[in-house]
């Protein structure tokens, strides 16, 4: 699975790539970032995934989330909700 922001491979977001990913595989399911910039929260719920980028210096994942950020409410984020990849596994999935 290959994910290009430009529209060139398999996906435009990891998010999309992730959720098209099976579920419960033995073999890790590798998705490969093309260099460029991924701007999104990412969440992951499947196991057996390895994301790897053409680049560690140009294939990134951003997001413009920041702990001192507010809601409408005016409460702040904080570091919990500032995010930008986020894995959750059931206890199942992940041996325990």
């Amino acid at each position: 699975m290959t994910v290009a922001p430009d529209g060139t491979d398999d996906f435009t977001t990891l998010q999309a790539a992730v959720d098209a990913a099976p579920a419960g595989e033995n073999a890790p399911t590798v998705i490969r970032l093309r260099i460029g910039e991924y701007r999104e929260k990412v969440h992951i719920t499947k196991s057996n995934l390895r994301i790897v980028g053409d680049s560690a210096e140009r294939a990134v994942i951003v997001f413009g989330d920041s702990a001192s950020q507010t809601y409408p409410d005016g409460k702040q984020k904080g570091t919990f909700l500032s995010y930008k990849l986020r894995r959750r596994l059931r206890h199942s999935e992940n041996g325990r």
